[in-house]
């Protein structure tokens, strides 16, 4: 079970939101790049299934339920699906998550792999460093940097051109095969000790520091649950984003370009919203007629907070998004698909406000910058009501 956990709880934060949306009427159910065609421009793509045997001279940012790419591509590659199967050589960085990662050609810089079962063949091979998290790793291809990991089953067949690090938790194992070598460090934590078969090669020193038990359960039990409610809250919110944006679209459009033309006035009025607005309803309890209209005011409001982020997250979203397709954000932007923006902004913002000691301070700005364009709109459409 615990060999599980963590996968499963990765695949629910960064791919099911996405695949559920891949697989929606908004998008293709299949995509493909045919073997003579070239792209000359970043390649962004949601649907069910995409396949890319062309070349791509650019990044490819993609999602689906399955992703095959046996072409080239000359950028990074970025992508979330169920399975992704790298055939054909990249030359940039890849950072994916999926159920089954299976890599199987050159990656000129960084490989960044997030999943239930990571392989990296023989025919495989990292030009700068591999980092992972997974429940089961096998690395038969040479890296050229270092390597760091968590896992339960990591295995290691090739050379490692600097130090490896992995962690392991209580019932992971560590195996070093006869062809692997390692030019650097060995440092794994965990309650077992590494498999270190004849013929394997460390260079420099080996450290393995070992978990307590009692340490190991407070802190699983800890993490566990640390992790699961931030799942089921992030997991929330972005059903929460889905639904504003299918029903307002427009008016979420509205608050972000606000947000983004005025952000330091608007985060001082939205601090100024955030401590009288509950103030003035408090005060409004104690008169003749107010408390209904005063309980009505304090469950808005706290929708208003918790909405709050779902804004500031689309915003984000919406450029880096601009960033990646080189398009300038527009006052009043065409008819763009705000799903996507809002997925990936609001795991940014959770990945932020998730940093001990100061992810508070990216939340707050995130709750009083959106409430400050909420109210800018709120106020200019009333402006023009009475106009």
């Amino acid at each position: 079970m615990r060999k599980i956990i963590f996968p499963s709880l990765l695949f629910l934060l960064f791919v099911l939101p996405i695949l559920v949306f891949a697989q929606t009427s908004a998008f293709p159910q299949n995509i493909s790049v045919t073997k003579d065609e070239v792209i000359n421009d970043n390649y962004i793509k949601a649907a069910n299934t995409i396949d890319i045997e062309g070349t791509i001279n650019g990044d490819a940012i993609m999602a689906a339920n399955t992703i095959t790419i046996n072409g080239n591509v000359a950028g990074d590659v970025i992508a979330a699906a169920s399975v992704i199967t790298i055939n054909g050589e990249v030359g940039g960085n890849v950072r994916i998550a999926a159920m089954t990662i299976e890599i199987n050609n050159k990656v000129g810089k960084n490989v960044n792999a997030f999943g239930n079962t990571v392989t990296l063949t023989k025919d495989s091979s990292v030009g700068w460093s591999l980092t992972f998290a997974a429940a089961q790793v096998k690395v038969d291809g040479p890296v050229a940097g270092k390597i760091w990991g968590a896992g339960s089953q990591i295995t290691l067949n090739n050379s490692v051109g600097t130090n490896v690090d992995v962690q392991l938790g209580e019932e992971g194992v560590l195996t070093l095969s006869p062809e692997s070598q390692i030019k650097g460090d060995l440092n794994y934590s965990g309650t077992k000790d590494a498999v270190i078969q004849k013929g394997a090669q460390i260079t420099g020193e080996t450290t393995h520091k070992p978990i307590p038990v009692e340490l190991s359960k407070a802190e699983n039990f800890f993490s566990r649950n640390w992790i699961f409610l931030r799942v089921i809250g992030l997991f929330s919110i972005l059903l929460v984003g889905v639904v504003i944006i299918s029903f307002a679209k427009d008016k979420t459009k509205k608050i972000t370009s606000v947000m983004w033309q005025q952000p330091a006035k608007l985060m001082l009025l939205g601090l100024i919203y955030l401590i009288v607005i509950p103030i003035a309803l408090v005060l409004l309890i104690f008169t003749v007629i107010g408390g209904p209209l005063s309980l009505i005011g304090f469950c808005l409001y706290l929708i208003a907070v918790y909405i709050a982020r779902i804004f500031t997250g689309t915003l984000i979203g919406q450029k880096i998004f601009d960033y990646l397709s080189k398009k300038k954000m527009e006052p009043q932007p065409k008819e763009v698909n705000l799903i996507w923006p809002m997925i990936v902004g609001t795991l940014i913002l959770s990945i932020l406000t998730s940093i001990p000691y100061i992810g508070w301070v990216f939340g707050f700005l995130a709750i009083i910058w959106a409430l400050g364009g909420l109210g800018e709109v709120l106020k200019k459409k009333r402006e023009a009501e009475v106009k």
